[in-house]
């Protein structure tokens, strides 16, 4: 397995271990908040939602890339497993697309990728009740940064 490879596994072993019901998500928040690369500005870290932001550049389009932190109730697949493949809760649903926005923050923190786009990540929480209790709607109407995005890529 390459270096990246090995790199998404791990972390996506770790976000499985990480109990995140919903209206639980605080802990998994924490985590991916103390692992935000240097150059993305936490802009909104309130009501089960992080939404950071790489340097904005006036002429830049913003492309978000969102993913829902929570998971349905735990039952007994915590910690996870790994062999060929991860299996734990959340591990497709979504916390692979949460190990996959992290690895592309970490690249162009590196410098690995770059462009003419702006990239901002929005973890939310509560999509796993009904729509009217989603953390995302809260968010949209107090956040015109991302209202302002051009493209939204849900992982």
């Amino acid at each position: 397995m390459s270096g990246r490879g090995e790199r998404l596994a791990r972390r996506l072993q770790a976000l499985v271990a990480i109990p995140s019901e919903s209206r639980e998500e605080a802990p998994i928040l924490g985590w991916i908040r103390e692992r935000l690369p240097t150059g993305f500005d936490v802009v909104d870290d309130r009501d089960a939602v992080l939404f950071a932001t790489s340097a904005r550049r006036a002429e830049a389009p913003l492309v978000l890339l969102a993913g829902h932190v929570d998971t349905v109730p735990v039952g007994r697949s915590v910690p996870g497993r790994r062999g060929d493949t991860i299996a734990g809760r959340g591990s497709a649903d979504m916390k692979a697309g949460l190990a996959v926005m992290l690895e592309i923050a970490e690249a162009i923190a590196r410098g690995e990728l770059a462009g003419d786009l702006d990239v901002g990540l929005l973890f939310f929480g509560r999509e796993e009740l009904p729509f009217g209790e989603s953390a995302l709607m809260p968010f949209l109407d107090r956040s015109p940064a991302a209202r302002e995005a051009s493209l939204g890529i849900v992982l």
